[in-house]
């Protein structure tokens, strides 16, 4: 039987993947206090939903089937479309990358992937931690790993398939993983916490106003204080997570969060056609947020292609089976 769907996490999952598509659509000189968000938010939500599965060996299983199978499935797909243009469109997707040196690098065809295989090892990460680490110690860990993250990232140094970048999720994923059965989270929303929220909010946009913090995961770089960054983002999601558990569900944005990983998986393959079409035929008016709705557009209509076609290369059914 399928467990019964939290209307909020789709909604929250939404709001995601929409700044998530916003952001590679229209270029925005500064996303503002979005930046403590759009990140951070994905990785608390997935650590929400944190799981052992009863040992090292299923939850790999697992996670193969939710993020590595997908991972290859969009990161193979660019290629091929790229393929079809060269034979149908000549000269129009001009790119001389190759398949197996885009894989070792940090620039994906379909860049958005990066995502899927470095939340792989972020949950392999917290697996070490969740079984070996007693509770009160948890957080201990979690700090000295973001502090390695941030040292690597400090020092500019680059590990293969952003095998180091979930060090720097790990507060945001404990953090998800640690309220998921709060009464914070359990408990009925009140205009107390609605209120509470937006005060978080109002401190954010504040704190941002007087030093801007950032740290780009998949570019390897970072702006300001790794502190103060990580409190606004903090304040941030959990402000993010009320709003949203008191909102519960928007239709078409809950639609978008429940089938994230499709959206998350075609919408920079849109943004590519478009980017090589508009070089090759001419630019429009307002061409970036033409583009943003069409993409959104596109990214629903193909949810029930992909679930329909391939359930097992998008995480809807097990590719690879679980033994008791």
């Amino acid at each position: 039987m399928a467990s019964k769907r939290i209307e909020y996490i789709d909604l929250a999952k939404g709001v995601c993947i929409i700044l998530v598509v916003l952001n590679h659509c229209v270029t925005i000189e500064s996303l503002g206090v979005i930046e403590y968000l759009r990140m951070p938010f994905y990785f608390f939500i997935s650590g929400m939903f944190f799981k052992d599965y009863g040992g090292l060996r299923n939850l790999m299983l697992k996670k193969t089937n939710k993020l590595l199978i997908p991972f290859v499935f969009f990161y193979t797909l660019p290629w091929i479309v790229r393929l079809l243009f060269i034979l149908f469109l000549p000269g129009v997707w001009v790119d001389d990358r190759s398949f197996f040196n885009d894989l070792r690098g940090c620039m994906y065809l379909n860049l958005p992937v990066w995502f899927l295989i470095c939340l792989f090892w972020c949950n392999l990460y917290y697996y070490f931690v969740h079984k070996y680490c007693k509770n009160q110690y948890k957080i201990y860990s979690v700090i000295l790993l973001t502090t390695i993250g941030c040292f690597l990232l400090r020092n500019r140094i680059f590990c293969p398939l952003f095998m180091f970048q979930p060090l720097l999720a790990m507060p945001f994923f404990y953090l998800g993983q640690s309220l998921r059965f709060s009464s914070f989270i359990q408990t009925e929303w009140t205009y107390k916490q609605l209120l509470f929220a937006i005060a978080l909010m109002a401190i954010v946009v504040g704190m941002h106003v007087y030093s801007e913090d950032s740290i780009s995961y998949i570019f390897n770089n970072y702006k300001g204080n790794f502190f103060l960054y990580y409190i606004k983002a903090i304040m941030m999601v959990i402000a993010a997570i009320i709003i949203c558990k008191c909102v519960k569900k928007l239709p078409l944005i809950s639609y978008i969060g429940r089938y994230s990983i499709i959206v998350l998986g075609v919408h920079f393959i849109i943004v590519q056609i478009a980017y090589y079409l508009t070089n090759y035929y001419g630019h429009i008016k307002n061409e970036e947020w033409i583009l943003f709705v069409i993409n959104i557009v596109l990214s629903i209509a193909f949810i029930p292609l992909f679930k329909t076609l391939f359930p097992h290369f998008v995480a809807q059914k097990d590719l690879l089976k679980l033994k008791d």
